[in-house]
């Protein structure tokens, strides 16, 4: 994996391969096609400040990621503008994680060890299923290894809480 920014290639003779029958001097020129590729990757941080914005009430979101070492948490960020209940599920699981639910729930714009947290396990395979009713606000959802190595599918469904379903 490389940082973002500036790379370079250099294609050289071998000047001392055994089967060169050539001196460097007197080498043909040498036909060549150079393919070089990159893919990027749009991560999710690992921190509420560098989270990954799902947006405003994420619907039908399905996202691949990886955790484990080197990654050892991915953070989502998502608004809820309505009451609404979601049900979040991570699949796919191949060690043990724990998926998180974190709000600003003393209001002072930050996210930390005072605010309102609730959280799901999975000691072995399978998957991870959490469920809550969330009211207008910021929340964080976590993604955390529990010590191995895993790839993953996150989920979510929104459904509006409407007046008759408050009563």
């Amino acid at each position: 994996t490389l940082e973002a920014g500036t790379y370079y290639a250099q294609v050289v003779h071998d000047r001392y391969s055994n089967n060169n029958p050539y001196s460097p001097e007197e080498r043909p020129p040498s036909d060549y096609t150079l393919h070089l590729e990159a893919t990027t990757f749009d991560r999710p941080g690992d921190t509420p400040e560098t989270a990954r914005d799902l947006g405003t009430t994420p619907n039908g979101v399905l996202y691949e990621g990886f955790i484990g070492h080197g990654n050892e948490r991915d953070v989502y960020r998502f608004q809820v503008d309505d009451t609404t209940d979601f049900d979040f599920a991570v699949r796919g699981v191949h060690t043990a994680m724990r998926v998180s639910l974190t709000w600003d729930s003393n209001g002072d714009g930050a996210i930390d060890y005072l605010d309102e947290s609730r959280s799901r396990s999975c000691y072995d395979t399978g998957s991870i299923a959490l469920g809550q009713v969330l009211e207008s606000g910021t929340y964080y959802l976590t993604v955390e290894s529990q010590g191995g190595n895993s790839d993953y599918l996150l989920s979510s469904l929104a459904t509006p809480v409407t007046a008759s379903d408050r009563a």
